[in-house]
């Protein structure tokens, strides 16, 4: 079998190419079993879907810096961690602000927003070609009632987008 075809080959070694399956069938096909656990299911489609793997961020997950160059809050970031997040998070329990004796991951998240640098490049020495990353609308519009841009927040994602091109987590092949 070419390298071209099994998933085993590490990402590093590929030509990227388009998928010869969308994930429908891919499934039918046996190719992503049920019983797979989510990361192996998630490694077998990245390999079937580009043949050269890659990673991604959510703002609301990783970015943290909640309350930094003037980025307003979003409802992400007021849902504590633990019993009380589902009834925050489905309107159930109002929380409009942060309230003592709660624990809320969206503030610090990984604090990618101080170490995008670094982030960007492990991403490069694990072997990803592609990176793939969602903006927090509050840190562009703070209360999104605005007719300007934040403009610190435009120049934190136009930083990160200038750093994916010296990695080769991002480089086109």
């Amino acid at each position: 079998m070419s390298d071209e075809g099994d998933w085993r080959v590490p990402a590093s070694e590929k030509k990227c190419r388009p998928a010869p399956l969308p994930l429908s069938d891919a499934l039918f096909a046996g190719i992503l079993k049920s019983r797979q656990t989510a990361c192996e299911r998630i490694d077998v489609w990245l390999s079937v879907k580009t043949s050269c793997g890659g990673g991604a961020t959510a703002a609301n997950q990783c970015e943290g810096a909640y309350d930094v160059d003037g980025r307003g809050l979003a409802n992400v970031d007021v849902a504590p961690h633990g019993p009380e997040r589902r009834a925050v998070v489905s309107g159930q329990r109002k929380m409009l602000d942060f309230e003592d004796g709660f624990y809320y991951p969206a503030q610090t998240g990984i604090d990618f927003y101080h170490h995008y640098k670094e982030d960007i490049a492990l991403f490069a020495e694990m072997g990803f070609k592609t990176f793939r990353m969602s903006l927090a609308w509050t840190r562009i519009f703070p209360n999104g009632d605005e007719t300007e841009p934040n403009e610190a927040g435009l120049a934190f994602y136009e930083d990160v987008f200038r750093e994916c091109p010296k990695s080769t987590a991002s480089s086109p092949s």
